[in-house]
C-alpha cells in the first residue's frame, strides 16, 4: 500500500500543467518515521505525466543523488551480499565450538556464538576471517574450564533487524542446567546487548528467577519483543525493548526432576514455533497471547525427535520450509536436520519432508541456518576432555546443505534426471 502525505506537491509544476513527477510513501517508509516523501527500495517512485524542458529534468539526478544517499547512510538501501560458492566452508578460531550464527545482511558478516568460552566472533565468511570477537567481562574464560560456572554463548539475534541492525543480543546461559540433567537452574543466565558500531556491551540483563532455566535460544518477535527458550522446565520469556521481563510460557511441573523440554525458537508471522522433545513435537504459541497457550503441531508423516535443538525459516523458501537441527537420533549419532513444510505459511499443521544426515563424525548438530542465499549445518565437535569443555580444536567446518535442500523441496521428474543422464 501506497501513503500519499498531506502537503505532497509534484516538484516543479508549473502553473496551469499537470503534475510531471510525484513522490510518495510506502508503509515502510511510515513505518521507519520518514517524513519526506521516499519509496523505500532505493529508488523513487514516480510519476511522469509530461515532459519538461531539459534545464529543469537536469536538476533531477541531483536529487535522486542526494536521497539516495540519506537512504544509504541510515541503512535503508540495503544491498544484498554476494552470493558465496557452492560447498562447506571453514570458521577458523582456535577454540571456537560455534553453537549458531546470525547473519548481518548490512555489513555481510556472520555473528558466531562461540558456546563453550562463552564468546560471540564476526566472520567474514568470503575472506574466511574472524575480524573479531566480542568477549564479556566476568562472563568469558576458557574454553577448556568449567569452573566456576561452565557458562556458554548460545541464542543470538539481531535488532532492529538483519537488514540494519544496530545491536546484537547474546544469550549467556549457565551450561550446568543442562550437565546436570535440569537439577541447577540456579543460574546466573544473561542477555547480553551490544552496540555494533563500538562491540561495546550495553545492557546485562539477568534472565533467570531459580524455578527454571535452560536459557539456550532466542528470537525475535514481530511484536518487536525477544523471546528467550528456557528449557528446564519448559518455559519462555518474553522481553521488551526497554529490558522489561515476563514470563510469556511456563510448564506447570518446577520442581525436579525436570526433563529435556523446549529448545530451539522461531517466528513466523504472529506464530512461535518450539520443539517439545519430551513428548516429540512441535508445538506453536501466538505472540499476540499476553500468555502463551501451546499447541500441537500436526505432522504428516509423524517425525520422532528427542533431541532437536536450533530451528531457522530460510528466506529462501519464502518461509514455507522449517529446518530443525537434532543432535542425534538413533539411526545417526551426530544428528542432522529434520526438514518440515507448510506452503501456506501458517503452520498450523506441516508436512514432513525428510531427514539430512550431517556428514561430519564426531560433532552433534546444533543448527542450521541460511547465510546470504546458501544454508549451512553448524556442528560441535565432541573433542573436548567430556562434554562440559572445548577440545583444541582450530577449525570447524560449516556443511553446505543448499542442493540436498533445493532437491528435497523441489524434487526433479524422471523427465529431468533422463535429461541431465
Amino acid at each position: 500500500m501506497v501513503h500519499n502525505t498531506e502537503d505532497q506537491s509534484p516538484i516543479g509544476q508549473c502553473e496551469g500543467a499537470e503534475p510531471f513527477l510525484t513522490l510518495s510513501l510506502t508503509d515502510e517508509a511510515v513505518e521507519a518515521g520518514f517524513d519526506t516523501a521516499f519509496q523505500v527500495v532505493g529508488v523513487f517512485e514516480l510519476s511522469l505525466y509530461n515532459m519538461l524542458p531539459q534545464v529543469i529534468l537536469s536538476h533531477l539526478g541531483s536529487i535522486g543523488e542526494v536521497a539516495s544517499t540519506w537512504l544509504s547512510e541510515n541503512g535503508y538501501l540495503s544491498t544484498q551480499c554476494p552470493p558465496l560458492p557452492k560447498g562447506n566452508i571453514n570458521y577458523d578460531i582456535y577454540m571456537g565450538y560455534p553453537e549458531m550464527f546470525a547473519w548481518d545482511k548490512k555489513r555481510c558478516v556472520a555473528y558466531v556464538s562461540n558456546l563453550y568460552n562463552a564468546t560471540v566472533s564476526t566472520w567474514d565468511p568470503y575472506k574466511g576471517v574472524v575480524l573479531d570477537t566480542i568477549e564479556f567481562p566476568g562472563l568469558s574464560h576458557a574454553g577448556d574450564s568449567a569452573s566456576p560456572n561452565p557458562l556458554h554463548a548460545s541464542g543470538i539475534i539481531l535488532r532492529p533487524d538483519a537488514y540494519n541492525p544496530h545491536t546484537l543480543e547474546v544469550v549467556i546461559d549457565n551450561g550446568d542446567a543442562f550437565y546436570s540433567d535440569g537439577f541447577n537452574v540456579s543460574g546466573p543466565d544473561h542477555l547480553m546487548t551490544i552496540d555494533l558500531k563500538t562491540k561495546e556491551v550495553t545492557n546485562k540483563l539477568r534472565l533467570n528467577n531459580g524455578l527454571y532455566a535452560g536459557y539456550a535460544d532466542a528470537s525475535l518477535g514481530p511484536d518487536g519483543n525477544t523471546y528467550v527458550l528456557g528449557t528446564y522446565a519448559s518455559n519462555i520469556l518474553r522481553v521488551t525493548p526497554e529490558k522489561e521481563i515476563s514470563t510469556f510460557y511456563v510448564a506447570d511441573k518446577l520442581e525436579p526432576p525436570r526433563l529435556y523440554g523446549f529448545t530451539g525458537i522461531a517466528h513466523v508471522g504472529n506464530a512461535m514455533i518450539v520443539p517439545d522433545n519430551i513428548i516429540g513435537q512441535l508445538i506453536r504459541f501466538d505472540v499476540r497471547d499476553k500468555v502463551g497457550t501451546p499447541v500441537v503441531i500436526k505432522q504428516t508423516p509423524y517425525h520422532e525427535f528427542k533431541t532437536a535443538n536450533v530451528l531457522h525459516f530460510p528466506e529462501r523458501y519464502n518461509d514455507t520450509i522449517l529446518l530443525v537441527a537434532e543432535n542425534m537420533t538413533p539411526d545417526h549419532p551426530f544428528g542432522g536436520v529434520s526438514v518440515y513444510q507448510d506452503k501456506t505459511q501458517q503452520f498450523n499443521e506441516v508436512e514432513f519432508l525428510g531427514f539430512l544426515p550431517s556428514r561430519l563424525q564426531n560433532a552433534l548438530t546444533t543448527s542450521a541456518r541460511q547465510m546470504t542465499d546458501r544454508i549451512y549445518v553448524v556442528a560441535l565437535p565432541t573433542d573436548g576432555a567430556n562434554i562440559t569443555v572445548a577440545g583444541k580444536s582450530s577449525r570447524f567446518e560449516f556443511q553446505d546443505i543448499t542442493e540436498e535442500l533445493d532437491l528435497m523441496i523441489h524434487p526433479k521428474s524422471e523427465g529431468e534426471v533422463r535429461d541431465e543422464i
